[in-house]
């Protein structure tokens, strides 16, 4: 279900229950009320009797009483207004039909009664209030005895009226709360639909992004309540980006680099088939296990870049760079290290840096074999560290060939290499530490050094004990 059909479902709901309590409360009360107001006035009406009868019986004229009651209600039959929405003519009411009167002396003789009352008693001869049903309807009666000469005075009416009041008052009651709420539904409904429209317009951006399009969301005209909202899906779709642009990369680099080596190790592979000189069979293979070592090289550095993703790194670590170097050289074998020999300066022992401890060995691990691939046998590496009050700066210094102006500005590029002709690079060594440099907000610079040599710089930033770098 959606959010405006729930809003709107509980907000009918609400209403009508709410409708339903007012309903009966009113009816409740109505009831009470009616009951209260009619039982008063059978009282006083038999009050009002009391007073003409107490006097001695000689004193009153019952047959003058009675003919003048026939009369009077004869005159409102004759002019009485035909129209069911008129209850009253000048001669009278149509509920005088619903009302009764009886005066019985004291040895129940029916002295008195009003047209609408039958010939016998309509109630027992005690005093108080009664419920009794005469013919089709329920008769609220009041009787009255009067010690001073033994009178009954009952006077009664018939139960419908009071419904008819009731239900009147209830309804006439319950217009004005059912007007109110009929208006206060409009207007919710209007103001949930205005007040959603903010959330349908950013759900409508999100359903138009797809694989190909993760635009960030645009929220200048969001609410600053849907503003957190639209900022953690930008958030997300930016590192879905990153991750759908990794796989993608990935997966190019694999086709673009796999490509040639595959080719060249078949074709060595076709060539020793068809070769009859063991020596030239003999060549053959040694380029095809030079190959499939490219390739495994190729595939591990790779996977590396692939994975080089910051959300999952973890916190950072206080690190010694000299530590970490000299493990990286232990793992070293002797066929990578060349015959080249790699001194580590003591600043690199006295300098810490707050960082990933994997990731630096990585870095570290592609710094120095590509400088020794580079390195003449015998050559030198030099590893060393300074720190100033705001940075930490590591250098790398070979005595390689070193590279022209132009090429120094390639370096750190996916599959650049610093020679062409070199097949056995890849091109993603500086690559991958240009992206570990990246994560740790470290700047990488190369020169070439003096007489001969490349120089890797790579400034850190130092990390204050108050969190600010």
């Amino acid at each position: 279900m959606s959010i405006r059909r729930f809003l709107l479902a509980g907000l009918l709901g609400t209403l009508l229950l709410s409708f339903a309590v007012i309903f009966f409360f009113n009816r409740y009360q109505a009831f009470v009320e009616v009951g209260e107001l009619y039982d008063a006035q059978l009282a006083q009406s038999s009050r009002i009797l009391q007073g003409f009868l107490n006097r001695p019986t000689d004193e009153i004229d019952f047959d003058h009483i009675n003919n003048a009651l026939l009369a009077a209600t004869q005159s409102y039959s004759e002019n009485e207004v035909h129209d069911d929405a008129s209850m009253r003519s000048d001669s009278g009411h149509k509920y005088e039909y619903k009302f009764a009167i009886q005066i019985w002396d004291k040895n129940t003789n029916l002295l008195v009664k009003s047209p609408s009352a039958p010939l016998y008693a309509i109630a027992d001869f005690k005093n108080g209030y009664s419920i009794k049903k005469i013919g089709k309807f329920n008769w609220h009666i009041f009787t009255q005895h009067l010690p001073s000469n033994g009178y009954w005075i009952v006077t009664a009416e018939r139960a419908d009226i009071r419904q008819e009041i009731i239900d009147k008052l209830t309804y006439s009651s319950l217009a004005g709360p059912l007007a109110g709420m009929i208006f206060l539904a409009l207007g919710v409904i209007a103001v949930v639909t205005k007040g959603l429209q903010p959330l349908i317009d950013l759900s409508q951006q999100i359903r138009e992004r797809n694989i190909d399009k993760l635009e960030p969301l645009v929220l200048e005209k969001t609410p600053k309540e849907l503003i957190p909202l639209g900022q953690a899906v930008n958030l997300l779709m930016e590192q879905v980006s990153q991750d759908v642009e990794r796989e993608r990369r990935f997966l190019g680099d694999i086709a673009h680099e796999l490509r040639t080596p595959l080719a060249a190790m078949k074709l060595n592979a076709q060539n020793g088939l068809y070769s009859k000189d063991i020596y030239s069979v003999q060549n053959f293979l040694i380029k095809i296990v030079r190959g499939v070592d490219r390739s495994i090289r190729l595939i591990e550095q790779l996977l590396t870049l692939a994975r080089l993703d910051p959300r999952a790194l973890g916190e950072p670590e206080i690190c010694v760079l000299g530590d970490i170097a000299q493990e990286v050289i232990n793992a070293l074998s002797p066929q990578q290290q060349s015959g080249v020999h790699i001194y580590l300066e003591k600043s690199l022992f006295n300098t810490q840096l707050n960082a990933y401890p994997d990731l630096l060995s990585v870095m570290l691990r592609n710094l120095i074999e590509n400088a020794c691939r580079y390195s003449p046998e015998g050559g030198t590496i030099n590893l060393a560290a300074e720190q100033t009050a705001d940075n930490i700066i590591f250098t790398l210094t070979d005595q390689g060939p070193g590279v022209s102006e132009q090429q120094l500005q390639s370096l750190g590029k996916r599959f650049f290499r610093e020679r062409p002709a070199d097949r056995m690079g890849s091109g993603l060594g500086l690559s991958i530490v240009a992206r570990i440099a990246e994560l740790h907000h470290a700047q990488v610079s190369f020169s070439n050094a003096v007489p001969q040599g490349l120089v890797v710089n790579i400034l850190f930033p130092v990390i204050h004990t108050n969190g600010n770098s």
